[in-house]
């Protein structure tokens, strides 16, 4: 792919298919069954295991994501559970959302793209830690 941040074409072959399909079995499991985006485990898997460059990653679980998201939609339409009060509006944030951050990630230097993804992901553990320590045990981190 062309890097239009580093104008520079970057080259790779992907490896560890195996591992990288098990690893989006698992964040789909989760997507259906939890609601969660199972993206952070997918980009990490395609950049750490299978050799694929972040940007490249992240729109490739991005497109993965559509997929999996719109076959759940379906199940849950169909058994009743969907707000449909609540769809348009939120669709209409993300979808602006997607876009302008589809948009901006092309500008970022890949060094900063793993800053802000590791940040994210250790305030989200950090955050689920601190809900599940305060359902289970009652206790309450700051």
């Amino acid at each position: 792919y062309f890097d239009e941040r580093e104008k520079i074409k970057v080259e790779y072959v992907v490896r560890g298919s195996i591992i990288g399909w098990l690893i989006a079995f698992i964040a789909g499991v989760g997507s259906g069954m939890l609601g969660i985006g199972g993206g952070f485990l997918k980009v990490s898997a395609m950049n750490l295991f299978m050799n694929i460059p972040l940007k490249v990653a992240i729109a490739t679980s991005k497109f993965m994501i559509c997929i999996t998201a719109a076959t759940s939609a379906v199940i849950y339409y169909v058994s009743g559970v969907v707000r449909l009060d609540l769809v348009a509006p939120l669709a209409v944030g993300t979808t602006i959302g997607a876009t302008l951050g589809s948009r901006v990630m092309n500008k970022f230097k890949i060094k900063w793209l793993k800053l802000i993804f590791a940040f994210i992901m250790f305030y989200l553990g950090y955050a689920m830690l601190r809900k599940g320590l305060l359902l289970i045990f009652g206790l309450s981190l700051p």
